[in-house]
């Protein structure tokens, strides 16, 4: 066995789950019948109730919502771990103290109120395959990883062994991490530690949910979603599953939820636009051989989100022109820049309301 899977790392270093508890305890279609499968219902019918509400408030709100649809007692659980299992896989944004449903938690819900669970639980496996460390829910993990993604590539590639997977999973730090460990070989006496929150909160949330099954001894992917998943997978590498800073969070997330482009209806769009950036005209580049000035085509909502929306995406309404300066700075400034670059495109791209999207969308889909 590796030397380095002998000894528990510093906090930070290790797959963790946020919250008090597995987010859902049975199949959607049985919510109501679990009792935290109808605490993260209701949560997010709470949210969907109230909009965006800042922390202090939810945590006073949120318990009375609770008992009176569901006759929740109240208890000493801290109210943000209540939201703190659907932020980390991005069903709910925290931004600037407030919380509110994210772009696929509302579709989430929507799907669950039409009693279509497969497309609703299709929306969480979306939502696990783009989930990063760090990221609200998890700041202080000292992580640069999508490990829903490597989970189930993992389990695409090999029939893994339970307590492997309880015991080595939660420590792989990078790409080499997955190529020179043995999948058939663990240490049964490894310490225990918390990193086990990780099994007994997401892993059993995946099997309740049957997005995964479990036997004696080893954990697979189920049959009715292993093509889905495989869909997003099988052509990536692990090294595409990691990133080592900022500007590459971007590019890798988007290998992994990557929907094509027709050139066309860009160049369109730029030619329409007289080749200005859609921020500042007078951002002017340098000439190519056929346009004066060269700016490049933006989708707004990213294609990634492609499947929560009805309309296409790739499409006049959602691409406006940048230069290469404010292209880079929507993706990768500090969020007060961001935020003013997303506050010019929302106030003068009226045709974004087709799509109906608020600031805060373009928040979430933009911000750290």
């Amino acid at each position: 066995m590796d030397e380095k899977f002998k000894k528990i790392p510093d906090d930070g270093y290790f797959w963790q789950a946020p919250g008090n508890g597995r987010p859902f305890d049975s199949k959607l279609e049985y919510w109501q019948l679990g009792y935290m499968s109808q605490r993260s219902i209701g949560v997010l019918q709470f949210l969907e109730k109230v909009g965006t509400i800042s922390k202090n408030n939810f945590k006073k709100r949120i318990w009375e919502y609770l008992d009176d649809e569901f006759g929740h007692e109240e208890n000493q659980s801290l109210k943000t771990h209540f939201y703190r299992p659907l932020e980390f896989v991005g069903f709910i944004r925290n931004i600037e103290n407030d919380v509110s449903l994210s772009t696929r938690g509302k579709n989430f819900l929507t799907e669950i109120g039409n009693e279509n669970y497969e497309k609703a639980l299709k929306f969480y496996i979306l939502q696990l395959l783009e989930t990063k460390y760090p990221n609200s829910a998890t700041e202080k993990v000292k992580l640069s990883l999508f490990p829903f993604s490597i989970l189930f590539k993992l389990l695409l590639d090999n029939q893994i062994d339970k307590k492997w997977l309880i015991n080595k999973i939660p420590f792989i730090n990078n790409s080499n991490d997955v190529y020179n460990i043995s999948i058939n070989n663990y240490d049964k006496s490894m310490i225990k530690h918390s990193h086990e929150k990780f099994n007994s909160w997401v892993i059993s949330s995946l099997v309740a949910l049957g997005i995964l099954n479990k036997d004696e001894k080893y954990i697979t992917i189920s049959e009715t979603y292993k093509p889905y998943i495989s869909s997003f997978l099988e052509n990536l590498s692990y090294e595409d599953m990691f990133f080592s800073k900022e500007e590459e969070i971007s590019c890798k997330r988007e290998k992994i939820i990557y929907f094509k482009r027709n050139k066309k209806i860009t160049q369109k769009v730029l030619a329409e636009c007289d080749y200005k950036c859609f921020i500042n005209s007078n951002h002017l580049t340098f000439p190519t051989e056929d346009k004066e000035n060269y700016v490049e085509g933006h989708h707004v909502i990213p294609l990634r989100f492609s499947e929560s929306f009805d309309e296409t995406l790739d499409c006049e309404d959602n691409i406006i022109p940048l230069c290469p300066n404010c292209h880079k700075e929507i993706h990768y400034a500090i969020d007060e820049n961001k935020n003013q670059i997303l506050k010019t495109i929302f106030k003068r791209k009226t045709k974004l309301t087709s799509f109906d999207v608020e600031i805060d969308d373009l928040r979430e889909y933009y911000f750290k």
